[in-house]
């Protein structure tokens, strides 16, 4: 058995899995800003034993850092944090330096060509909103990077006097209201879903332009005021999609 961690911004996500493919044997996520260690080392009391742990970590090195300590204080002598490669699972790195790639971004388009077998535009929607777009033939052409809504929001509050912070933006609704916020929260509401559309429209049509009309559309990731609109739009809501992908990854360590 092997312990796969997704450590984002917000979120550590794990889960128990054979070094084969199967499915996860335990699953469970926790927040960064409470006690996450005392709730992992309760998700984690009586599981089965494990014989290392892999890690797809966007957190930096602190949170890393710390994240290594905690396992190997809980007797996990092998801890790897993994790292982009130039190819997995029939997916070839479109970036010049592949290890430059985020290895959350890496590990969601690598699960999500494996699981359409097609030309596949991947977003995943957290604290940034990220965009990849992997073609037919498994190469991946490169990626988009933007402020998810909710840092949109955050970003307003922090960098005004009086702006306030908006905890959900109405992301429900696929159309621009017509409307003008007749008020400050609406105002705030109406430009992050405008921003948010556009970047999402845009970035439809770029894919169009390098793959043809056909691809899937996936989507992972926390921010669920706007996973609404995406699923309108015709993607497929796949929650653990980086732990997907990192599970590839295991295995392929566990057979070289």
């Amino acid at each position: 058995m092997i312990l796969l961690l997704d450590q984002g911004n917000h979120r550590l996500k794990w889960q128990l899995r054979p070094h084969t493919e199967g499915a996860a044997v335990r699953a469970a996520a926790v927040a960064l800003d409470g006690d996450w260690r005392g709730a992992l080392a309760t998700d984690l009391a009586g599981c089965p034993p494990v014989s290392g742990a892999l890690v797809a970590s966007v957190a930096g090195p602190a949170r890393s850092d710390e994240l290594r300590r905690f396992l190997e204080a809980k007797g996990l002598t092998e801890v790897v944090f993994a790292v982009s490669r130039e190819e997995l699972g029939g997916v070839r790195n479109g970036y010049r330096d592949p290890a430059r790639l985020g290895i959350d971004r890496w590990c969601a388009a690598v699960a999500a060509y494996r699981r359409c077998r097609e030309a596949v535009l991947v977003a995943d929607v957290g604290t940034a909103w990220t965009y990849d777009l992997v073609d037919a033939t498994g190469r991946h052409l490169g990626g988009w990077i933007a402020p998810g809504p909710a840092t949109q929001r955050g970003a307003l509050h922090a960098a005004t006097a009086a702006l306030p912070y908006l905890a959900e933006g109405g992301m429900s609704t696929l159309a621009v209201s017509p409307a003008w916020g007749q008020d400050t929260e609406a105002a705030i509401r109406g430009g992050v879903r405008a921003t948010t559309l556009g970047f999402l429209a845009i970035a439809e049509e770029a894919a169009q332009q390098c793959v043809g009309p056909r691809f899937a559309r996936v989507v992972t990731g926390g921010d669920r005021d706007a996973l609404p609109v995406l699923r309108a739009r015709g993607y497929t809501m796949v929650e653990d999609l980086v732990l997907d992908g990192l599970a590839l990854y295991a295995a392929r360590e566990h057979t070289s």
